[in-house]
């Protein structure tokens, strides 16, 4: 499970979404991270924002924080386990202009080993996805037409260093400057991920971004290079576009705003909008 918009803890009950969930403490809970992001200097709280392992198995086992996973707004996490290969899962940060990574176990995944796959998130390198030519779908005009970039490209995943786990985003941003980051790293808010059982590739839902004029978001395709969960390069493209489809049948439309993915056992794919009413 993930602890996703963990960001708001700590912030004035008047702003924060504390004001709606009662966490809001006013003598300043210690256990919240005023303003969410990590500070090394005076040190800040952490202990929100990671993914958690429960074991529904065994009655008696201790819930995990899994801080190699690194600390953003996990919104789900989508693995892919093959037999010989290291074990991989998928994560996107669910916020406009933040990435998507990649979790690479040292251990590889055994499927009648249970011992040794309890302790696959225990160890091994997080990777953040950077686009090319560009990671962000830009748009010219504020109703979201006349696309500005190019919707297929290739890509590599960069190593995230230990010492960024704790706040990752913030401080992979830090080391690759705000313009490598708003080019390359930087996506429209993907909020789920899901792996196809079949073939392996990696879908995002790309909600949508305000700040490049993405209204009604997409649905992103990852094939990772040779089909090899562990490669260091993927190829991708926008498999999916929201927005208007031209089309007069009502269920014929088009979406906005995508949200949850799902395969069924045809292997088709679901997806869920993330849309309130009153903005349909």
């Amino acid at each position: 499970s993930c602890e996703e918009n963990f960001d708001g803890y700590g912030m004035p009950l008047t702003v924060g979404i504390d004001f709606f969930n009662g966490w809001y403490d006013e003598g300043g809970h210690a256990d919240y991270l005023p303003g969410a992001p990590y500070r090394a200097n005076p040190p800040g709280f952490a202990k929100y924002g990671w993914v958690c392992e429960h074991d529904p198995y065994d009655p008696s086992s201790t819930p995990r924080k899994h801080t190699a996973l690194g600390r953003f707004r996990h919104e789900n996490t989508a693995f892919r386990a093959s037999r010989g290969k290291k074990f991989v899962m998928y994560m996107g940060d669910d916020r406009a202009n933040d990435g998507v990574y990649k979790f690479v176990s040292d251990r590889s995944y055994n499927s009648r080993d249970r011992s040794n796959n309890l302790k696959l998130l225990e160890a091994g390198t997080l990777y953040i996805a950077r686009f090319a030519p560009e990671g962000r779908r830009r748009f010219a005009n504020t109703d979201g037409t006349g696309l500005l970039t190019q919707p297929f490209g290739t890509g590599e995943w960069v190593e995230v260093l230990e010492s960024e786990l704790i706040d990752t985003s913030t401080l992979v941003k830090a080391r690759v400057g705000s313009a490598d980051w708003d080019t390359h790293f930087a996506t429209n808010r993907p909020e789920d991920i899901e792996v196809d059982p079949k073939t392996g590739d990696v879908y995002v839902a790309l909600t949508n971004n305000s700040s490049v004029r993405d209204v009604h978001g997409s649905i992103r395709r990852i094939q990772e290079t040779g089909n090899d969960p562990e490669a260091s390069r993927f190829t991708w493209e926008d498999y999916a576009n929201g927005g208007p489809s031209g089309r007069a049948d009502a269920g014929e439309q088009g979406f906005s705003a995508v949200d949850n993915l799902v395969f069924d056992k045809r292997n088709d794919l679901w997806i869920v909008t993330d849309i309130s009413t009153s903005s349909l």
